[in-house]
Parts: C-alpha cells; structure tokens; sequence
C-alpha cells in the first residue's frame, strides 16, 4: 500500500516537472501595447526580468505600433505573432508564453482564442474594446464608412480617424478601411469580451494596476467571460496602466516558474 503511494507520488511529482516552464526551454512573446514598440520604456523592464531569469524572449513590433499605425489586419498580427514563435523555437523553446501590456494584452486573448498552440497567456493591463460603448460611439462613423469602401472593392481607401489611447491620449490618422474593420469594428477579431470566452485550458495570469481605471471596465466584462476551466489567476498591483509592467515583473516572473 505504501510502495503503491509512494509510486503514484513519484508518477505525480514526474509529470508536474514535465509540465513545468524551464526558463531555458520556454520563450515568451512579449508584445507593446498601442503606439508602442519593441523594446519601449513600457514593456522593457519586463522583458529584462524575464531575460535575466532565463527566460527566452521575443519582442515583435504589431500592427499597433506608432511607427505602423494599422497597416496591417488581425491575421497579419497573427503573423507577426506566428513568426515570433518561429524565432523563439529556433531558439531551442519548446513551450510558448504569448504576452503582452494593454492592446498587447488584448492581442495575446484573440491569438490562443484563435486555437494557436499555445502553453500560457500572460496579460498585463490587458485594454482594447471595439465592441464597447466608448468605442462604439467614438468610431461609429468611420466604421459606417469603412464598411462601405470595403463592400466597394476599396479597402485600401483611407480613413480619417482620431485614435484613443490610454489616459486620454489621442492621435489622428489615416487609416486604411479594411484595417478600421479589423481593429475599431465592434466585430473586431481583437474583442476581448468575446475572445475570453474561447481561451480553453490554456493557463491565463492577469495581471492589473490598482490605479488604471481601464481595468476596472474590463475585470466586470471580461473577466467574467473566461470558462471555468481554464486555469486563470487574477493579480492587483498598485500601479497605474503604463507602469504594470515593471511593477508586475517578479510576479510574472514567479507565477511562470511556479507553473
């Protein structure tokens, strides 16, 4: 009876370490959030703790970015997130993090909700709502018309619109239609509240700053939303939106290597 413990202990205790994150075998695909890059002040202090854990790190530049603006749709995000995979693998990882800081966040759900193979989500101040009210309201009218250019054969018409960013920061731009649909249409591929709901087994850490009015939006209408099954952790940090990152360091650094 005892060997037939101490057995089924060991046989426990074997797989747990298979499942484990290895710093040297696990890459992490760090994305920027909106107007962002690779490598920003934001996302930086981050992807060094990572590094010096061990960890392998990618930092793709995404669609969103302030020198890209949206010039490519979600799949071609997808892409650009494939392709930090492929890099992170060539590197000798052999399980993937998808991560990312605010619309990075939001872009880390779509992508495992999208059924890409993936071994955990990390969101930090995850944010982008394009089926939300404010959005809704904000980008109504270049919506409207981008659908029309798009039903038109026009899709790479421009569209003039006055971006949101956190902390009521905003930025005008022209934007190709196709690309206003795929980002700011309440049918978004990149809607977080609908997302959520298709995230599976895939473990998700959630990481928000008690100082970031966005997360209190999104902890009511999306948290909810992610299926009881999914291994999920929700973690409050004293912080504003910009500042999760740096703050949440060590714990996303802990929580990867405690998996």
């Amino acid at each position: 009876m005892i060997r037939n413990i101490l057995l089924a202990a060991v046989v426990f205790l074997s797989a747990s370490m298979a499942q484990a994150f290895e710093p040297r075998t696990t890459g992490v695909v760090l994305m920027h959030g909106k107007w962002g890059s690779p490598g920003d002040p934001t996302t930086q202090p981050l992807a060094t703790a990572l590094q010096a854990a061990g960890f392998l790190v990618d930092q793709p530049e995404m669609p969103w970015s302030g020198r890209r603006l949206y010039d490519a749709p979600w799949d071609g995000a997808v892409a650009d997130i494939d392709a930090s995979v492929a890099r992170l693998r060539a590197r000798g990882a052999t399980k993937i993090v998808v991560s990312g800081q605010s619309m990075g966040g939001a872009g880390a759900v779509a992508y495992v909700a999208a059924g890409r193979p993936v071994d955990a989500a990390v969101l930090v101040a995850p944010a982008h709502a394009p089926d939300g009210q404010i959005m809704q309201a904000r980008f109504a009218s270049a919506v409207a018309g981008a659908r029309d250019l798009v039903a038109a054969g026009r899709g790479d018409s421009p569209v003039g619109i006055v971006d949101l960013n956190n902390g009521d920061r905003t930025r005008s731009m022209q934007v190709k239609a196709a690309m206003i649909l795929s980002y700011f249409a309440p049918d978004s591929p990149i809607a977080m509240s609908r997302d959520a709901g298709k995230l599976g087994t895939t473990p998700v850490l959630w990481v928000a700053g008690t100082l970031d009015v966005t997360q209190k939006f999104f902890a009511g209408v999306v948290w909810p939303r992610i299926p009881a099954e999914t291994p999920k952790e929700h973690v409050d940090v004293v912080c504003d939106h910009l500042d999760t990152p740096r703050v949440a360091r060590d714990i996303i650094v802990n929580w990867l290597k405690s998996r």
